[in-house]
C-alpha cells in the first residue's frame, strides 16, 4: 500500500507544480511508475517482480494506461507538443514525458538544449505537464474504483461541459 500512497503523494505535489513544471514532470513519471508497480505487480499480479523491473518506464506506464483504456495520444490542440514528438520520433504523451524527464534528470548540455532552449519549449512542457496530469488522475480514479464522469484534458471542447465524458473503464465490472 505504500507504493500507491507514494504515487498519489507525487500526483498531488505535481498538480501543485512543485519544483516548477520540470520538477512536476519528474514527479508525474515517478508517480505513474509507483502506481504501475502497485497495480500490475502487487494488486492484479499480472507480472512478476523481475519481469516488471526489466521493463523500461515507457512500457510500464503504457501497460498501466492500457489496463483502463486511458488514452495517451497527443491531442490535436497540443500542436507544439506534437512538433516535439515528431522531431524526436516519439509516438505519444508517455514517450514524450519519459524523453523530457530523462533530458531533465540526465542534464547534459545537449539534452537540456533539446528540451529547454527550444523556441516553444515552455509551451511544450506546460502542455505535457497538463496532459500527463490528466492521465495520472485517471489512473488514480480507476484504481480507486471510480465509475462516474471526468473532464477530459485532451478534449478540444471550449468549455468544461463539452469536455465531460464517462470514464473509459466504466464498463470494466460487467
Amino acid at each position: 500500500m505504500k507504493t500507491i500512497a507514494t504515487g498519489i503523494h507525487w500526483a498531488v505535489e505535481s498538480s501543485l507544480c512543485s519544483g516548477g513544471v520540470e520538477g512536476s514532470l519528474v514527479l508525474q513519471q515517478a508517480g505513474l511508475e509507483a502506481i504501475a508497480w502497485h497495480d500490475i505487480v502487487q494488486a492484479k499480479k499480472l507480472m512478476s517482480v523481475t519481469k516488471f523491473q526489466d521493463l523500461r518506464a515507457v512500457k510500464k506506464i503504457k501497460k498501466l494506461a492500457s489496463l483502463y483504456g486511458i488514452p495517451i495520444d497527443i491531442p490535436p490542440k497540443c500542436s507544439e507538443l506534437e512538433k516535439y514528438a515528431n522531431e524526436h520520433k516519439k509516438n505519444d504523451l508517455v514517450e514524450v514525458m519519459v524523453d523530457v524527464r530523462n533530458a531533465i534528470i540526465h542534464g547534459t548540455p545537449s539534452k537540456i538544449d533539446r528540451v529547454i532552449d527550444r523556441p516553444d519549449g515552455e509551451t511544450e512542457r506546460i502542455d505535457l505537464w497538463f496532459q500527463i496530469g490528466g492521465i495520472l488522475e485517471q489512473v488514480i480514479l480507476a484504481i480507486a474504483g471510480y465509475k462516474g464522469q471526468i473532464v477530459c484534458r485532451n478534449s478540444d471542447a471550449e468549455f468544461r461541459d463539452g469536455a465531460t465524458r464517462d470514464v473509459t473503464w466504466k464498463d470494466e465490472s460487467k
